[in-house]
């Protein structure tokens, strides 16, 4: 099995959970990783629990949650970056570095929507 890019198609819930990320909509793309989670093994489920706990960071930001926030910010990298640079043709680094700006301005009290980060796939 190649790590890099599994085979065959990404699961449409995965490519949902993108789309609800990417409009803000935290809570429910956490939804519908956490039941990707749930089947996965081995990488792919390191990779969606690290999605899920960046998720949930913003969500908690949003609700105003900062110890919440931070919490989950010194958890997802553990998942992400065990991960080969590109996994499931999402950037893994450049999340990351997205993150961390996010993270930042939890730290500085408030995230404006220029700092939310983006899931951008790489086409197959």
């Amino acid at each position: 099995m190649n790590l890099t890019d599994p085979p065959g198609p990404y699961d449409p819930r995965y490519l949902y959970g993108v789309g609800l990320f990417n409009h803000g909509e935290f809570f429910d793309a956490h939804e519908v990783w956490e039941d990707l989670w749930r089947e996965a093994s081995g990488p792919e489920k390191q990779f969606y629990q690290g999605l899920i706990q960046c998720a949930v960071a913003l969500e908690h930001a949003r609700r105003g949650n900062v110890r919440g926030a931070l919490r989950l910010a010194e958890r997802y990298p553990l998942r992400l970056t065990g991960l080969p640079r590109i996994f499931m043709g999402l950037d893994i680094a450049d999340f990351l570095r997205q993150m961390d700006r996010a993270t930042r301005g939890i730290h500085e009290g408030e995230i404006e929507s220029s700092m939310l980060p983006r899931i951008e796939l790489a086409s197959k």
